[in-house]
């Protein structure tokens, strides 16, 4: 394959679904076993019919059996398209909610399949009817794609990438194309991107679900949303599980996209930047504004910053390798292209992912997604200081007052220490601003 062939780093999803039969297993882990042996057969028949197919099996969420845990990665090296295959097996989810029904189920195990069934239901059955709506609202409106973009750059620029799914920030833009009232709908990119961001920053979400009309949004089913949202307030009033309940007219939840995060620290910031750029841009639009100002993100709102080295990032292959011809719009990118092996894996996510699962209750941490140079974290409140104890869940040293007492303090430097050693090369240095 030639250098210049430009891969798609991040693989496409498919979801395959076959005909009901009695012949599958009656039980997760075989069924789990079963698909593993599918996607086995799978690339063995991609890869003996076409040698320029490139197919491999990987596993996921191998710590627990309440989810998918493998899929099959297949690349066309001649055309550097490249998509990630799943199985759907219907059975999954009644075997799940079994184990949510059953009064014997002890504790951990039936928040596992909560959790399992959530995904579940997000992976098979939410996400391909979403990218359906999605595909037909972008053909009757076609500035709402490159509005969507637009989006998408201003949430990774301001680090909030990793909090905000492309789905949930796709619903709200999708918000300003439906329901665009007082003004008509967004003509280009730029109006419906400003419009979702005035959303955004009058949005309370504390208060009001998001209604997203796909076109068959009736009274009763705005009702019916307007309930349950009302029900998880209720249930949820320090609102430490559902921030945003975002849901349309395909999806009545409204915890799809939100279920566990973002955060109300992460929704409060993404309100106020909301506001200093539509405070920036005026109610009349502000034709002298610097656009570059609305993804200008300071750093020096966060307590330390990591830098990631490019190499890691993908930023290391950005500059164009000089061909042969004088034209400049026959220049190419050389990305590492032909390295098939980096499909589908992301170490910065991959960082991310063991950063959260071992500090999540001391630091939250930002980042702009995968083209992003700089993972940000905020020190959280409940490591300020207490007297002492054994078996925090943070790293301590002890300290003594005037009186005698013993009082024990996050111990921020030894944190940091231990970051930079589990990132290795992938960090470049930190920068501690306070």
């Amino acid at each position: 394959m030639s250098s210049n062939q430009r891969l798609m780093k991040r693989p496409a999803d498919v979801v395959v679904q076959f005909e009901s039969s009695g012949r599958w297993p009656d039980d997760l882990i075989a069924i789990q076993k079963t698909k593993i042996a599918f996607l086995l057969k799978f690339r063995d028949l991609f890869t003996t019919s076409n040698p320029d197919i490139t197919a491999r099996v990987g596993l996921e969420n191998t710590s627990t059996e309440m989810l998918n845990q493998a899929h099959l990665d297949i690349i066309y090296a001649s055309t550097g398209a490249s998509f990630r295959l799943r199985i759907h097996h219907d059975r999954e989810q009644t075997l799940i909610e079994r184990v949510l029904k059953d009064k014997s189920t002890d504790p951990k195990t039936r928040e596992s399949a909560a959790q399992g069934l959530a995904e579940y239901k997000r992976l098979f059955m939410k996400s391909p009817a979403h990218t359906q709506a999605l595909q037909k609202l972008c053909t009757r409106y076609p500035a709402l794609s490159p509005a969507i973009r637009l989006t998408k750059k201003w949430f990774a620029a301001h680090l909030l990438g990793n909090h905000f799914p492309d789905a949930l920030i796709e619903m709200f833009v999708i918000r300003s194309f439906t329901s665009p009232w007082p003004w008509n709908t967004p003509s280009s990119a730029k109006t419906g991107f400003l419009r979702t961001l005035n959303f955004l920053s009058r949005w309370d979400w504390k208060t009001e679900p998001l209604l997203v009309d796909l076109g068959d949004l009736t009274p009763d089913a705005a009702a019916g949303i307007k309930t349950r949202f009302e029900a998880w307030r209720k249930l949820d009033p320090s609102l430490n599980r559902i921030v945003l309940f975002v849901t349309s007219s395909a999806d009545a939840e409204g915890t799809t996209w939100t279920d566990g995060g973002p955060s109300k620290v992460v929704a409060g910031r993404m309100s106020a930047l909301a506001r200093a750029a539509t405070d920036e841009v005026g109610s009349e639009g502000n034709i002298d504004v610097d656009a570059a100002t609305l993804f200008a993100s300071p750093l020096a709102d966060y307590d330390f910053v990591l830098y990631l080295n490019p190499a890691f990032t993908g930023a290391a292959g950005k500059k164009p390798k000089r061909s042969s011809s004088q034209f400049k719009n026959l220049l190419v990118q050389d990305d590492g292209s032909a390295d098939t092996e980096s499909v589908g894996f992301e170490p910065v996510q991959l960082f991310l992912d063991e950063l959260a699962q071992i500090y999540g209750q001391s630091v939250m941490l930002f980042h702009g997604g995968k083209e992003g140079g700089v993972i940000a974290g905020l020190w959280s409140p409940f490591t300020s200081r207490r007297p002492w104890k054994v078996n925090l869940s943070y790293s301590t040293r002890p300290i003594s007052d005037q009186a005698g007492e013993v009082d024990a303090e996050f111990n921020r430097e030894a944190v940091l220490g231990e970051i930079a050693r589990l990132g290795g090369d992938l960090v470049e240095k930190i920068v501690v601003n306070r």
